[in-house]
């Protein structure tokens, strides 16, 4: 088991391994370059985050101070609540929270109504 993996199984693991170090690197350099982008930038910070978070899905909502943990795949449709510590991998179409992050229930049709109605109001609002 390589220490990462040890690392994404909760067990104890050398967090000075290299490929850890590499992970931690990689990230925060992608993390420098997300917070120095302006707002012209939009089509670059959108990419810069699909790589930073290269495991993710579409329609992902993720609160503010939340940590996901290197090597953990969410899936498409998810909410993770602020301030959550995602250790494990998160299925598509639930919402999410906690430390350590658990699945607290499904996303429903009436959630899923809610919302595309709250995006036409914001449409419409803007004169689209």
């Amino acid at each position: 088991m390589t220490e990462k993996e040890r690392m994404l199984s909760e067990t104890l693991y050398i967090p000075q391994d290299e490929e850890l170090a590499a992970d931690c690197a990689r990230s925060r350099r992608l993390v420098r370059l997300i917070n120095g982008t302006t707002e012209e930038q939009a089509e670059y910070r959108v990419q810069l985050f699909k790589e930073l978070f290269a495991r993710t899905r579409e329609n992902l909502w993720v609160g503010g101070n939340t940590v996901i943990n290197p090597g953990v795949t969410i899936g498409d449709n998810v909410i993770i609540g602020s301030g959550s510590v995602v250790t494990k991998d998160i299925p598509s179409g639930v919402i999410a929270a906690g430390n350590p992050c658990r699945v607290l229930r499904p996303v429903t049709e009436e959630d899923t109504r809610y919302w595309e109605e709250l995006e036409r109001e914001y449409r419409r609002s803007r004169g689209e």
